[in-house]
C-alpha cells in the first residue's frame, strides 16, 4: 500500500544536499540570517571578498568550482539572481559534472520561467546521478508547464520510487492538476481527494475549528470545485461547498468560485 506523508520542501531540498556525491558545503554563508538583518549587506561583502580572494589563490578548477558555487548561493541568498546565474554557470564550467550547480541553476531557470533551460538542467542532473528523488519533481513541474504531460507523470513516478512509496502531499496534487488539465477527471477527482484524506490524516480536525492545514486544503478545495465544475457536476459541487464551510474552509472564497445560480 502506497504511503503518503508531508515533508517541508526545506527538508527535501537537505535532502538534496545530503545525497549529492559532490555536493559543496558553503559554510560561511550560514553567517547569515536574512536581509532583515541589519548587519546582512556588510556580512555578504566580507563572505564575498574570502570567495574572491580563495577564488585567485588556485589554479585547481575543482577547487575553483567549489568556490564559484558557493558564491553562486551567496547572490541568491542576497536577491542577486543575474549574479547567482552567472557564478553557477562559471562553477559548471570549471567542472562540468558538479551536480549541485546545475541543480541550484535550474531552479533559478525554473523561479524565472526559463523553462526550457531548467528542463536541460534537471535532466542533466538525473544524468549525472538518477538517485535523487527531489529532481524528478521538479523536472515534473517544468514539464506540467511546458505541457509534457506523460513526462511529467513519469517523472512523479521516478521520485515515487526512490522514496518507495513515500509520496509527499505536493507530488498527489500536482498528480492530480495533470490528469486535470488532460481531461481525465474522474483520475483528477481521485488523487484530489486522496490530497484532502491526506491533510486530515495529518492533523485531525475538531468541529468547528479552523484546519491546521488550512492554506493546503483550501487550495485543494479550489481545485477541486474547478473540476466539478467543469465537468458540469453541479450536485457535487454545492455538496463540496457545503462541507467545506462546515470545515469553515471556505471563507467565502469557494461560493465566489462556484458555478451554479
Amino acid at each position: 500500500m502506497v504511503k503518503i506523508i508531508l515533508i517541508p520542501s526545506w527538508i527535501l531540498v537537505a535532502i538534496f544536499c545530503s545525497t549529492l556525491a559532490h555536493s559543496y558545503e558553503c559554510k560561511d554563508i550560514d553567517l547569515l540570517l536574512s536581509p532583515a538583518d541589519s548587519e546582512f549587506e556588510e556580512k555578504v561583502e566580507i563572505i564575498e571578498n574570502k570567495y574572491h580572494k580563495q577564488l585567485f589563490s588556485t589554479k585547481d578548477n575543482i577547487v575553483k568550482a567549489q568556490v564559484l558555487y558557493c558564491m553562486g548561493m551567496l547572490y541568491q541568498q542576497s536577491g542577486e539572481t543575474k549574479k547567482s546565474e552567472e557564478m553557477f554557470s562559471k562553477s559548471i564550467e570549471n567542472n562540468p559534472n558538479n551536480v549541485s550547480a546545475y541543480f541550484s541553476r535550474g531552479l533559478l531557470y525554473k523561479d524565472n520561467s526559463k523553462l526550457n533551460n531548467a528542463l536541460e538542467d534537471f535532466s542533466l542532473v538525473i544524468e549525472l546521478d538518477d538517485n535523487i528523488p527531489i529532481v524528478f519533481f521538479y523536472r515534473s513541474e517544468v514539464n506540467y508547464f511546458l505541457h509534457n504531460y506523460k513526462d511529467a507523470l513519469q517523472d512523479l513516478d521516478a521520485e515515487s520510487m526512490l522514496l518507495y512509496g513515500n509520496v509527499p502531499l505536493s507530488r498527489i496534487v500536482l498528480r492530480a492538476d495533470i490528469y486535470a488539465t488532460m481531461g481525465e477527471y474522474n483520475t483528477s477527482k481521485e488523487y484530489y481527494l486522496k490530497a484532502l484524506d491526506v491533510t486530515n490524516e495529518l492533523v485531525p480536525w475538531t468541529k468547528g475549528q479552523l484546519p491546521h492545514n488550512f492554506p493546503k486544503e483550501m487550495e485543494i478545495y479550489k481545485k477541486l470545485l474547478k473540476l466539478y465544475c467543469r465537468k458540469g457536476n453541479k450536485k457535487l459541487a454545492v455538496e463540496l461547498v457545503n462541507y467545506s464551510i462546515e470545515r469553515n474552509i471556505s471563507g467565502g472564497e469557494l461560493l465566489d468560485s462556484r458555478c451554479w445560480q
